[in-house]
């Protein structure tokens, strides 16, 4: 079976759904799936200088327009990164489209995969006349929690809001989702955000993100005590690390927490820190790289994400495979993945409550460290049997067959 996977960005040192791509590439190579991947050359460099450089990867050359607004995005905020970043991946998704079909007719694959963008509103030029199309799995139709949009979206739901008035249009435009054989969601929150025009018997539930157990492995014993929190993740408003920052303010039993990652809010949140007297308590580390999060995190008893606008939140995934307890936001993406058993969530009613409900939640778990390590057991548990990419792939293998009468 010869499979084409097509993603305009493919990394894992971007974030985000970047990594997907490399992931179902390993994943369905192991099973013996004749997976090839096309992206685009900004992806080249570090796919070159990476484990996946002996595997067949494909580029598209960027064009002057797609280089200009990724330029602007990395500096940009709130609406304008968003309305940025829905342009560049229109661009680049536009010019991977008329390769896929050049691609597939000189190659003779037996399907197309469009991996990402993950958003189900993002209209997709990918089509092919005779050959079978999946897209997915997508993630998204999100929405900050009420009264949380003023404050933390920085404008960017006016950019959503754009993106939703234009989606019967560019679906016209681009029918690559109304014409797929099959389109793979994460939740019934993304089946809602479809456009019209998608048959649904033609859609299936899938969540995207996954781990690799290999990477990510359990991590006893539990350091000692007192209670160590981290954070992983990019510095942007959404993430509400301040509201986690005056949470955390409020515990006074010897408690760390430990910020990892980079973005534009660092600054904001290092003064935020201080002027709470938290300078001894709480470490920035700025931007780490993926290999050492998994140290960060093996040196930590609890993560904490307490994000307002996290559609997936793949490091949920991640501390539950290394065995450490999660507190989270109620809102997107945690929600799906943890349980009772493995966690607290932490619905966002509002900013005073959502803070006091995290202090809470902190105060107490951070002093029972049985009742962490019992947490961290059943979060392992949980991702070996539904997360692993391993099983991942196999499902999606599954799903390829059905698509091509179990050939």
């Amino acid at each position: 079976m010869r499979v084409l996977l097509v993603a305009p960005n493919a990394s894992a040192r971007m974030g985000g759904e970047a990594i997907l791509p490399l992931h179902w590439l390993r994943e369905l190579r192991a099973l013996g799936v004749d997976a090839h991947l096309l992206t685009h050359e900004r992806c080249r460099a570090e796919l070159e200088d990476s484990p996946y450089a002996e595997m067949p990867i494909s580029y598209v050359a960027d064009s002057s327009g797609e280089r200009a607004v990724w330029r602007f995005q990395k500096g940009a905020k709130g609406f304008a990164w968003r309305a940025s970043g829905f342009l560049l991946s229109l661009l680049s998704m536009m010019r991977l489209g008329k390769e896929v079909r050049r691609k597939v007719d000189a190659e003779g694959f037996d399907l197309i995969h469009q991996v990402i963008p993950v958003s189900p509103r993002l209209a997709s030029p990918v089509t092919h006349k005779t050959v079978p199309v999946v897209i997915g799995p997508l993630n998204g139709n999100m929405r900050f929690p009420d009264g949380f949009a003023k404050d933390y979206g920085d404008g960017s739901e006016a950019a959503e809001e754009m993106a939703r008035g234009l989606s019967a249009f560019t679906h016209r435009l681009l029918p690559g989702k109304p014409n797929a054989a099959r389109i793979l969601v994460s939740n019934q929150r993304t089946e809602e955000g479809l456009p019209e025009g998608v048959n649904r018997g033609r859609v299936t539930h899938f969540i995207e993100n996954g781990v690799d157990l290999d990477q990510w492995q359990a991590s006893s014993p539990l350091p000692e005590g007192p209670a160590r929190f981290i954070f992983v993740g990019r510095l942007v408003n959404w993430k509400a690390v301040d509201i986690l920052l005056d949470a955390f303010s409020r515990l006074d039993a010897g408690e760390t927490l430990t910020i990892c990652g980079d973005g534009p809010e660092r600054g904001r949140l290092e003064r935020f820190a201080k002027a709470r007297g938290l300078e001894d308590r709480v470490t920035f580390t700025g931007r780490v790289p993926q290999d050492e999060i998994t140290a960060r995190v093996a040196d930590s008893h609890v993560l904490v994400l307490p994000s307002l606008y996290e559609c997936g939140g793949a490091v949920v995934l991640e501390a539950m495979a290394m065995e450490r307890a999660v507190i989270a936001s109620d809102w997107g993406g945690p929600s799906d993945y943890v349980t009772p058993e493995t966690g607290i969530l932490i619905e966002p009613t509002s900013r005073q409550g959502f803070s006091d409900a995290l202090a809470n939640a902190m105060r107490d778990l951070g002093g029972d460290m049985d009742r962490i390590k019992s947490m961290g057991q059943a979060g392992r548990k949980r991702v070996e049997q539904h997360f692993a990419w391993k099983k991942k792939g196999e499902a999606m293998l599954r799903i390829y067959k059905e698509i091509l009468g179990g050939s």
